[in-house]
């Protein structure tokens, strides 16, 4: 494997996540650009990444056509219109991998730790929020199925008062797209989003249970 921006080639380094464990990385020889696997840029810690690179916004760097080391399939330069001003990051739309030219993986991680970014959660921490998000919307589905006044309002033709099965219907599917837009958002807004979503639902599902 050859670097996209130089063709130097790679030197594997170990940078630690910020759960503790090490995930595995290339590093070019001669640009010190970072190149990652599919999703292998997530959850770094950003210590670990500020022993390995340095801060630096990139003005210069536009629209090159760089190759997937992997595939040589050309690389898409990444929308991180939220992220710090100067940073240039490249994606493979095929294996998923990212390049990080010089200082620009150090210039992510210093601002997303200055904004709380929750990309800093680890992919297993993600995958206990989903299991857990979903067993609470299964719970309170139940629940709201169970519910004495949901029964009632379902046998009503045209009911007065309370929640038909079409609402819980669309309630539960509502909480599951915020689900999905907490967990696997890579933005500020869309996580945030997310969580409006799914507090929105939990009190839908609150007054389907509780209503009189």
């Amino acid at each position: 494997m050859f670097c996209p921006l130089c063709e130097g080639g790679f030197e594997s380094v170990t940078i630690r996540m910020a759960e503790g464990s090490p995930r595995h990385a290339r590093r070019c020889s001669q640009c010190s650009g970072f190149w990652f696997d599919a999703r292998g840029d997530e959850g770094l810690s950003p210590e670990a990444v500020a022993d390995l690179d340095i801060p630096q916004p990139n003005y210069s760097l536009r629209h090159m056509a760089l190759s997937c080391p992997v595939d040589q399939t050309l690389l898409e330069q990444a929308d991180h219109e939220a992220g710090p001003t100067g940073l240039k990051v490249w994606s493979c739309p095929d294996c998923h991998g990212v390049f990080y030219p010089r200082g620009q993986l150090a210039l992510f991680y210093k601002w997303a730790g200055a904004q709380g970014m929750p990309t800093l959660v680890a992919p297993r921490t993600r995958a206990a929020l989903a299991i857990m998000l979903t067993v609470l919307g299964g719970v309170l589905s139940f629940a709201s199925v169970g519910s004495s006044g949901f029964q009632a309002a379902v046998t009503e033709p045209l009911p007065g008062t309370g929640p038909n099965i079409v609402t819980l219907v669309l309630i539960i599917l509502t909480y599951l797209s915020g689900t999905i837009l907490a967990v696997l958002g890579r933005r500020l807004p869309t996580i945030l989003m997310g969580w409006a979503i799914i507090s929105i639902c939990l009190f839908g599902f609150f007054v389907v249970i509780f209503a009189p």
